[in-house]
Order: structure tokens, then sequence, then C-alpha cells
């Protein structure tokens, strides 16, 4: 007893002196350690391992072999050891860098990227270096309990390396902001032109969605890189306010300057085309895009692309989605040809104007109206409904003259309408082995 008060009393003691050393800087932890384990050991009669291990009934029952109560050793700090099999985070790892940078210092800044990236992801780095190997590459070495899953998207191709540094940083953006992703590396390079590749990791486990990748390429072809750029602008943009991601987004020649747009979501958007007619020149088929667009906007669809094109006559194609289903979304598009020809542009076209305000008493949207050639002049509309308007059609007797014609003609458009329930679309006069007309007309309640 004397013994182990001398030697509590020795404890104590120390342990004010450790105090004040550690003060003044004169002691380190791991001469108080072994200075401890000693007097520990002195109390336990030498031995070393401190706490008996294995008791001989059992289990600790607090005496060891000659009867005397055991004095707990201090616990000391396990020292890291690169062999060590009890390493907490597991075993070492490389991480090499994808191809290779054109210097040092690329590489340098690729490799000190990557560290803190793993450092922010609680990933301990052992070891990083530069070493030339058909190029500057970086290597990482780390620990883990399994190996990182690198993903790589892989860019298109670009006519400088500056363009392909933009997508790459772009792409590494929406990646990063979806929350989940770590992106480690990002080197362009040349490879038929400038191109990259990011590298990155999934956060979490479990597959998402989202990592689906998607294409969606201009309709056709543009005359110039600046308007495919424009349109490629404007795409992006409407994919933006839906909140899909997008990770690229180019200009590229082919037979043509056209974009192609890269996207992220559990599967393709359902896009759908409307084919615009002929016409005479670029700007007329403009505005009949424009005007089509608008009507589509309208109606709830979400237009992507208008692009205007030479086909045998200056043309237009608009590429759209539904987003959310609608009231519409039974409605097909459908098609109303004027009655034979009539004998000037001006005329098809007043009666094509005619048409179309017809069509809008009858509440249907007019997504195109347009005067086409085709044996005389003609007018074409392109109209939304459920199905096809029941066009009914009443045919003329036969006058000596076209203003007698147009007279009659006039006369019955007026006796229908006086019936409430007639909408008349066109009344064509024409000349068939004398002059007569044809009135067309809906009848409503039958449609």
């Amino acid at each position: 007893m004397k013994k182990t008060a001398s030697l509590v009393s020795l404890l104590l003691t120390f342990g004010l002196t450790f105090a004040n050393a550690q003060s003044s800087n004169n002691v380190n932890p791991a001469q108080v350690f072994n200075a401890l384990n000693a007097i520990a050991n002195a109390a336990n009669g030498g031995h070393q391992n401190g706490w008996n291990n294995q008791p001989q009934h059992g289990g600790f029952d607090g005496h060891n072999d000659h009867g005397g109560f055991q004095t707990p050793v201090v616990p000391q700090p396990t020292p890291w050891h690169p062999q060590q099999p009890g390493f907490p985070q597991g075993q070492f790892l490389t991480l090499n860098s994808i191809g290779s940078y054109s210097s040092s210092s690329d590489a340098d800044a690729a490799k000190t990227a990557a560290v803190s990236v793993l450092n922010g992801m609680g990933i301990t780095v052992m070891e990083a270096r530069t070493e030339y190997n058909s190029g500057y590459r970086f290597v990482i070495t780390y620990s883990a309990r399994q190996p990182l899953t690198i993903n790589q998207y892989q860019g298109g191709s670009y006519s400088s390396s500056s363009d392909a540094r933009a997508a790459a940083d772009n792409t590494a953006a929406v990646l990063k902001a979806k929350g989940n992703k770590a992106v480690i590396e990002t080197p362009v390079f040349y490879n038929s032109g400038y191109t990259y590749i990011v590298a990155y990791v999934n956060m979490y486990q479990g597959a998402d969605p989202e990592d689906q990748l998607q294409k969606l390429p201009s309709i056709g072809s543009y005359s110039s890189s600046s308007e495919a750029a424009a349109a490629k602008d404007a795409a992006v943009a409407v994919l933006k306010n839906f909140n899909i991601p997008v990770l690229e987004a180019r200009v590229e020649y082919n037979s043509g300057y056209r974009f192609v747009i890269t996207y992220a979501c559990s599967q393709a958007m359902p896009v759908e085309q409307y084919k615009g007619g002929s016409y005479s020149s670029s700007s007329d088929a403009r505005a009949a895009a424009d005007q089509a667009a608008a009507t589509l906007k309208a109606k709830g669809k979400v237009v992507v692309e208008t692009p205007v094109f030479y086909n045998s006559g200056y043309t237009f194609t608009i590429e759209y989605f539904t987003y959310q289903q609608g009231p519409h979304q039974t409605d097909q598009l459908q098609t109303l040809n004027s009655i034979g020809a009539y004998a000037s542009s001006s005329e098809a076209d007043a009666a094509k104007t005619a048409a179309v305000a017809a069509l809008g008493d009858l509440r249907r949207t007019v997504l195109e109206a347009r005067v086409e050639y085709n044996s005389g002049y003609r007018f074409v509309i392109t109209y939304n409904a459920r199905e096809p308007l029941n066009v009914e059609k009443y045919n003329g007797g036969t006058y000596s003259s076209s203003t007698d014609a147009r007279a009659a003609a006039d006369q019955t458009i007026a006796a229908m309408r006086a019936q409430g329930n007639v909408v008349v679309l066109e009344s064509p006069v024409f000349y068939n082995s004398g002059y007569t007309y044809t009135v067309g007309y809906v009848t409503r309640g039958q449609w």
C-alpha cells in the first residue's frame, strides 16, 4: 500500500511538472507518455502489457495472478505507418491524369486542383507529383477503402483551344451545380480538332436519372456559323428556362452549319416538328415561321428552333415539344386547301385572308396560311383541331360573265349566313364552260 501511495504521489507530482514544462515548450508529448508508461509498468511489477489481456477466469476480474490490483496503463496514440494493416481509411490507391498536358505548369495546375477536390471529399492524399511520359502527367496516391469511380464526359470538336476550354468550363460548372458531382480534371487537347474531357466522381451512391445524356441536333443546317450560333443560343435558353441542365452546346460544319446540344435528363424530350410550305423569298418564309411559332407558343408548346432554308423554294421547319399536358393534347395539324384555283395571287391572297377569319370564327387556331402556284393560284391553310372540319360545297349555275357569277355567289352566301348556323370559308368564281362559282362552308354542330 505504501508503494502504491508513493506511486500515486509521484504521478501527481509529474503531472504538475508536465503542465509547467508544456508552458515553456521544454517537454514533448512523446516524452511524457514514455515516462508515464514507465511509472505504470513499475507499479505493475514490470509487466509490459499494462492490462492483463488474458485473465485466468475468462475475463478481467480486477486482480492479477499474484492477487494484486493492476494499475491502468496511460493510453498511447497509435502512430501512423504506411504498412500498418489497421490504417483507418483503407488501402493506397493511384489516380492518374487523363491523357497528358503540354507543359509541366499545366500538369501542376491540374494536379493541384485535383488534390484540392480530393481533400474536399475527405480523402487523404499521400503523394502528388508530375512526371513526363509522352507528355506531362500527374500521379496522385491517396488512401481509401476502395478506388474512386471516375466518370468521363467527352466533349465535341472545336476550332480553337480557347473555345474548347470555354466549353469544358461550362460542362464542369453544370456538373458541379448538380450538387452531387465532384469534378476532378478538365484537360483540353488536340485530336483532329480541339476537344476536352471532364472527369468527375458521383458523390453519393445510387444511380442519378439525370446522368442520362441526351442529344438535341439542329434541324437541317444554317448558311452561316453566326445563324447557327444564334439558333443554338435560343435553344439553350429554352432548355435552361425549364431547368434542364445543358452540358455542352456547339456549332459544327457538316454540309452546312449545324448545332448540337447535349443535355442531362432521364429521357429524351418528345420533340415534334412542323414543316412549312414553300415561299418565293426567305423573308416571306421567315414571317410565316414566326407566325406559326407564335401560334404554337400560344397553345402551350415550347418552340426550340425555327430555321428557314431553301428546298425548291424557301421554307421552314419548327421544332417544338409539349412540356405539360393540357386541354389541346389531342389536337392535330389539319390542312385546308382552297377549292380550285384563282386567276391571280392577289385574289388567292384575299380568299386566304377570308378563310383564316372564318376559321377563327370556328375557334380553330391557324398555324400557317400561304398562297402557292399549282396550275393556278391556290391557298393552303394549316390549323389545329382534333379532327378535320367537314367542309361542304354548294356549286352554282353557269353565267355569261364573271360579274354575274360573283353577284350570284354573294347572294348565295347571304342566304347561308341568314340561317345562323353556317360559316362560309370560300366562294371562288371561275370559268368552266361558262362562268360559275362554288361556296365552301361549314355547318355548326357538325364538327
